[in-house]
């Protein structure tokens, strides 16, 4: 015959494995709920921006375009890193974009795309300077 130990032992195995399948149960339940099947392929990163180019900052107004290419309709980031000042432009049905940003000879933008929740790598872009991914 148990000892009353045993029996406790026996009851807390039984409830913490009853426990386990609910968990189990659940997590399954919430995936499926969320759009998961458990064999979801883990999406891509999203690539720098591509055909970076920026102009001489135009004396009269200061600015600087900026073009290249991304994904289409992205969301396209300028950051100047000396003046912290930034902007974010859409990019067309093609994923081209075009942005005007203030900036000086020998500044750095940091340029790069996001889709969703997904942000790319920046690339460093010198202005009158050369192009160097980071």
């Amino acid at each position: 015959m148990a000892t009353r130990r045993e029996r406790w032992a026996r009851e807390i195995a039984a409830t913490l494995a009853r426990g386990l399948h609910l968990a189990a149960l659940a997590f399954l339940l919430l995936g499926l709920a969320a759009g998961a099947d458990g064999c979801a392929a883990p999406t891509l990163p999203l690539p720098p921006p591509a055909a970076l180019a920026a102009t001489s900052p135009d004396p009269a107004t200061g600015l600087v375009v900026v073009t290249g290419e991304v994904l289409p309709e992205a969301y396209v980031s300028c950051l100047n890193v000396r003046s912290e000042a930034g902007l974010i432009v859409r990019a067309d049905a093609t994923g081209r974009f075009r942005l005007e940003i203030a900036a000086q000879t020998g500044d750095s933008l940091l340029v790069w795309q996001q889709r969703g929740n997904d942000f790319g790598p920046y690339v460093e872009l010198c202005v009158d300077c050369t192009v160097r991914d980071r």
